[in-house]
This record gives structure tokens, sequence and C-alpha cells, in this order.
């Protein structure tokens, strides 16, 4: 497809079969017009390749949305707006219980939402760079955040409450991750290094 006037913008996203060279699902965003960026999120059935939902919007270029819409994927409906942070969110998670959703922005904050009701818990306030990576231990009392400040922070999710900074990078954080156990994470650096945290760190 091809736009009428504009530069065209082609976002992909394939889903391959285990089987060699067997592309099940490809899917191409393209602009309409200019300025315009065409934002979609869409959901498949993996097993059938076949397309339930599609749950997007047109958003005009360089104001982009700051905040985050939970859908329910059975059916597509759209069940909360969440709003609050004041520039662009570029990470976000729900815990593994489902019931807490944490985002983190470009306005250098995190925030805690609740996934049932769509209000905010708190905000986590103490980087001084945006968060663009953040990771729940799977018992989802904890989370974690990477920051462009060199910085990854251990928060207590009930309280909000700061309860370590891991420094030691040299570089922007640009992933971090809790493991299964919830004993150890793991931060990615654009110096080109990644580095594993655990005990007693994560007991703090």
């Amino acid at each position: 497809m091809k736009p009428r006037y504009g530069t065209v913008l082609n976002i992909e996203t394939k889903v391959w079969d285990s089987k060699p060279s067997t592309l099940n699902i490809e899917t191409k965003v393209w602009d309409s017009k200019p300025s315009t960026l065409h934002i979609e999120t869409k959901v498949w059935d993996i097993e059938m390749g076949e397309l339930l939902h599609c749950l997007g919007e047109l958003l005009n270029i360089p104001k982009l949305n700051v905040w985050e819409q939970v859908w329910d994927s059975k059916t597509g409906e759209l069940l909360h707006t969440l709003k609050g942070h004041t520039t662009e969110i570029v990470c976000l998670s729900f815990n593994p219980q489902g019931d807490v959703i944490a985002t983190g922005s470009m306005d250098n904050t995190a925030k805690l939402w609740c996934a049932n009701t769509g209000e905010e818990m708190c905000t986590l306030l103490g980087h001084t760079a945006e968060i663009v990576s953040l990771s729940f231990n799977q018992a989802g009392d904890k989370l974690i955040t990477g920051s462009f400040d060199h910085t990854t922070k251990l928060w207590d999710v009930k309280s909000g409450r700061c309860i370590h900074t891991f420094q030691g990078h040299r570089g922007e954080i640009s992933s971090c991750q809790f493991d299964f156990e919830g004993a150890r994470c793991i931060t990615g650096s654009i110096d080109r290094s990644c580095k594993v945290r655990g005990r007693p760190e994560l007991e703090t």
C-alpha cells in the first residue's frame, strides 16, 4: 500500500514458524498523511495466525501520547487510560500477578498503576534522566528501573520506596531484567557491558 503523499513509514512485524523459511504472519503499517504516524497494536491468535483485534489511532508528530491504554485482549474493549506522565512513555510492564502496571517515561519518573481500576498508585522519583527499561520480580513486590542516568534502582512496590541504587556502568542503561526466582537481576548498558546483581543487594 502506497500513501497518497508524505514520507512512507514502514513498520514490519513478522511471526515465523519453527520450520525453516515458513512465514506465518506479516504486518506492515504505512503513514497516509504528512507528519502523521499510524500507531497500531494488534492482537493475534498465534496458533491460527488470525487477527483478533486491531487497537490503534493516529498521532500527530511531534506531539506524542503521554498516556497508556489498557485493553481487554479477548474483546478489544478499552478498559482504562492511564494519564499522569508529562512526556512520552517508553517502557511498561504488568507484574506477574496482573494487578499492577509499571510505566517508565522520558520525564525521569516511573509510575505504578492499579490494573483493575486504572488509578495511579504512586510515582517513583529519584532518577535524573529518562527511564527506558523496567522489570518486576516474580513475587511482584519489587521493581527495577533502568535509566539514562547510568543507574538502575530497586523499588519496593508496596511503599514506592527506593531501597537500592545500582551503579558501576559508564553509559546509559538500555535494559534491566530480574531472573525468574528474583534472586538476581541483570543490567545492560550502552557502555557495552552487562552486570549481574545478586544477594545481598536484592534483599535490602
